[in-house]
């Protein structure tokens, strides 16, 4: 039971960019690790208090012991970058219980609010003298992070720059003043508050939060050496793609990364305009017989250099912690409108579909580690796409498992639409007395048993029912076609013979239209 609050923020200073993720952060690189610079905090409607740790203040000795006394609950906004500073910080060395934090940036999520606090406050149309402080990511700038390196000075201080420094305190006390109107403001319908904890039920999204803090500290250990190795592969085939284009181009352009001169290079002498260098742009122009040979080559080049791949990789590489583990991965209800959690840095929730079989991806992993992965593939940057997956690592002895929600997206649309047919399917395929709904959606729309149907037609399959199914259309089938390497001539062919004379013909009357 809550007897009292305890509103607390830290200002910190670290060698390491907060990008490459907060305990990359936090434990400094190979200099030293966080250090927390100001702590403000205040208990319930009590002034603001603001403690400059750098001028040989001391946190308070109520404050320290309050950190983990079950009674008071620690208000924080973004509670797992001020809980780990303060936990990595040797001079601090607290470790506060998840179960007695209040995150007011989750409440904000949970309720379909921005998670920054200056945004928050516009939302609720603060005061000016209560809201944050809009000059403060110019100070944070100024004195959070190392001076650049052309710079005699290394790092800003209350010594270099006193009158800057002054307004940083008045800044951060500023910040528990907005935290604690917006505690007291924002609804809880979504976030439990800590009276409940005691009965906290596995699903409650209090409880969910707890635990998705858990895993989020823990993180999942890293295969570096792959990651290394990968990003060296890559580099070198970028260098001899670089080269390619210069040849094709006769050095007009150097690399196909440059998107502008690529784009009027391609216009000037070859007369072909794109709107863009999207992939689903390129991806379509390249299925173009008349394109000329050398366009769809700098196309196919673009492709390849510009694989995401390789900046996972590198992401890996700045944002695992010292132990070999990426934290911090996940942010719970990070997608505002749906709640869903979203991704953060190495984005494990969006990785790339390999494209090559497992056999020949163990192969290549082996091939990577060795240096010789492009004697043995012709195509380097694809393969190292197919490799991302498995930078996820288990522990020794220890199973990686892997678990996943099945077809969630059409289970709620069938149910918000009161299809009682595919309830009934789904129903029967959990019970294993039915076939899978991406399998059946594929039979049903090309009169075939469900037992016929293949692994790459149950991927038509799904992509209908995925992009269609929450109202897309024309653009979002091309864009899911794409996403699952579709045929779309080939499904054209399939399913031209199966289509009703009258759909045939509203295909062509659009056709006339279009001319």
């Amino acid at each position: 039971m809550t007897d009292s609050y305890l509103y607390q923020d830290t200002e910190t200073f670290s060698f390491v960019p907060i990008k490459n993720g907060l305990h990359a952060y936090a434990e400094g690189g190979d200099q030293r690790p966080v250090e927390v610079m100001i702590f403000a905090y205040a208990f319930d409607d009590d002034d603001v208090e603001v403690i400059d740790l750098t001028a040989g203040e001391e946190i308070p000795q109520r404050v320290i012991d309050a950190q983990t006394d079950p009674r008071i609950t620690k208000v924080m906004h973004n509670s797992p970058f001020d809980r780990t500073v303060m936990r990595m910080d040797p001079a601090i060395d607290i470790v506060i219980p998840i179960e007695e934090i209040h995150d007011t940036m989750v409440q904000a999520l949970c309720h379909g609010l921005p998670a920054a606090l200056g945004d928050l406050c516009d939302v609720f149309k603060l005061d000016a003298d209560e809201a944050k402080d809009k000059e403060g990511k110019a100070l944070i700038n100024l004195f959070c992070k190392p001076r650049p390196k052309r710079q005699k000075l290394r790092r800003a201080t209350s010594a270099s720059h006193p009158e800057e420094w002054q307004k940083f305190l008045d800044y951060a006390g500023n910040d528990i003043v907005s935290m604690r109107i917006l505690h007291k403001t924002m609804p809880l319908w979504n976030y439990s508050p800590l009276e409940n904890q005691s009965n906290l039920r596995q699903g409650d999204e209090r409880y969910l939060w707890e635990l998705d803090q858990k895993i989020n500290d823990r993180g999942f250990k890293i295969d570096l050496e792959l990651a290394h190795a990968a990003m060296k592969a890559a580099e070198d085939r970028k260098h001899k793609l670089a080269k390619r284009t210069q040849e094709i181009t006769k050095d007009e352009v150097q690399r196909t990364t440059q998107r502008d001169k690529l784009l009027k290079y391609i216009l000037k002498e070859h007369g072909v305009y794109l709107p863009d260098m999207k992939k689903s742009t390129l991806e379509r122009r390249m299925n173009d017989p008349n394109l000329p040979r050398a366009v769809v080559e700098l196309l196919a080049i673009r492709l390849k250099a510009s694989s995401t791949a390789v900046s996972k990789y590198k992401k890996l590489t700045e944002a695992t912690a010292k132990n070999g583990r990426l934290k911090a991965s996940l942010q719970y209800s990070g997608a505002m409108r749906t709640r869903r959690w979203a991704g953060r840095l190495f984005q494990p929730q969006n990785l790339p579909r390999p494209t090559h079989k497992q056999h020949e991806i163990d192969q290549a992993i082996i091939d990577l580690k060795e240096g010789h992965l492009e004697l043995m593939n012709e195509d380097v940057m694809e393969i190292i796409s197919s490799c991302v997956r498995a930078s996820i690592i288990a522990d020794e002895d220890k199973k990686l498992c892997v678990s996943d929600l099945s077809n969630i997206e059409g289970r709620f649309a069938a149910w918000v639409c009161e299809e009682e047919w595919k309830l009934r399917a789904f129903y029967a395929y959990d019970e294993g007395l039915g076939p899978d709904l991406y399998v059946r959606a594929y039979a049903n729309m090309f009169g075939v048993s469900p037992s016929v149907v293949k692994d790459h037609e149950r991927q038509i399959g799904k992509v209908t029912e995925l992009m269609l199914g929450y109202q897309g259309g024309v653009g979002a089938f091309l864009t899911g076609a794409l996403t699952y390497n579709i045929d779309l001539e080939e499904l054209a062919r399939i399913a031209w013979p199966e289509l009703p004379e009258y759909i045939k013909q509203q295909a062509y009357n659009f056709l006339d239209w279009t001319k």
